[in-house]
């Protein structure tokens, strides 16, 4: 198929582009570099540098003639989306409405929306299913279910296909230090390079982390089962709490000292692996435990969380102090 992939020079975008390329789609990226790199983009995949709230992407997506699209393109820190709700919204809802009506103009049929956990907000029961509660308190996660409804608006009115994966806490190789899974990323580049990671709060609020490969894998099947539509949790229906997260990467930290994998921070004694984290305030709009149900998934998207945290962890660790010496 001619597939076209927003954010396809981010983290988790990079990785769907590989994908989809491997199954022999034509993959166009697109992608405004403002958090994604030229660098994750694989050969193969065509690229057009644009913002989607751009009057060009009509011209862009009739050119091309995209039969699918997989919107992963988003502001996601949550401290911006507070800070400059303007932006955010622009950046994360006009964008998405712009994309949809290009969608419409060109004909294309189906889309795969990346929402989010943050719909859900704090109240969420645990193991939430996809009905809700859906009460997000962050512009965040107000502009995901906003871009829900539009996608569910563009089934119904122009019968564009639309399936919405809510990711619970996704983490990986490429990850940035922002976003819902980007605990994983700062933590490990602070161990690293020999330093303290920060936690905030006092670390007993949990997440549910589920490894990027996994999220690429329910994408695909969103797109392979070509007439099916619907929203779905994609998560490994599993707690864990920060300090279980800072503990499970200290050990890979103190046993990849020990096997001799080389350091950024080749000056810092091996014993800096092993420091306590420092403690720091929680943010207002944390929530304290997150935990999402993904049974709906399982039966209909065929999809279930193959690869469990200690593995994806150690996947995680192996590429980032490959990347960062």
């Amino acid at each position: 198929m001619k597939i076209i992939v927003t954010g396809g020079a981010g983290f988790i975008g990079s990785h769907l582009t590989e994908a989809l390329l491997k199954q022999g789609h034509q993959v166009l990226v697109l992608d405004n570099l403002s958090n994604g790199s030229l660098d994750n983009i694989p050969a193969g995949a065509s690229f057009e540098k644009v913002s989607l709230q751009s009057p060009a992407l009509v011209k862009i997506l009739l050119k091309f003639r995209p039969q699918a699209v997989f919107h992963l393109a988003a502001q996601g820190d949550l401290r911006i989306s507070a800070k400059k709700p303007i932006f955010d919204a622009k950046t994360n809802l006009i964008a998405s409405l712009n994309l949809l009506e290009a969608m419409r103009i060109s004909g294309a049929q189906k889309i795969i929306f990346a929402s989010s956990a943050a719909v859900y907000g704090p109240d969420a029961p645990i193991m939430v299913k996809e009905a809700g509660p859906l009460a997000p308190i962050s512009p965040y996660g107000i502009w995901k279910l906003a871009g829900e409804n539009l996608c569910q608006f563009y089934q119904k009115t122009y019968h564009i296909k639309a399936v919405i994966l809510r990711a619970s806490n996704v983490y990986g190789p490429r990850q940035g230090i922002t976003g819902e899974g980007g605990v994983v990323a700062r933590f490990i580049k602070k161990l690293v390079r020999g330093q303290k990671p920060i936690i905030f709060g006092d670390g007993s609020q949990t997440r549910d982390f589920v490894f990027v490969d996994d999220v690429v894998a329910a994408n695909l099947n969103a797109l392979k089962n070509w007439e099916l539509t619907g929203t779905f949790n994609i998560a490994t229906q599993k707690e864990t709490s920060v300090l279980e997260l800072h503990g499970a990467l200290r050990e890979l930290a103190v046993a990849s000292a020990a096997c001799g994998f080389e350091k950024a921070a080749t000056s810092a004694p091996t014993k800096a692996y092993a420091l306590k984290p420092r403690f720091a305030l929680l943010p207002t709009m944390d929530q304290p435990r997150s935990c999402l149900e993904a049974e709906l998934a399982r039966q209909e998207l065929s999809w279930h969380a193959a690869i469990s945290l200690s593995e994806g962890l150690k996947l995680t660790w192996q590429w980032f102090v490959k990347n960062y010496q």
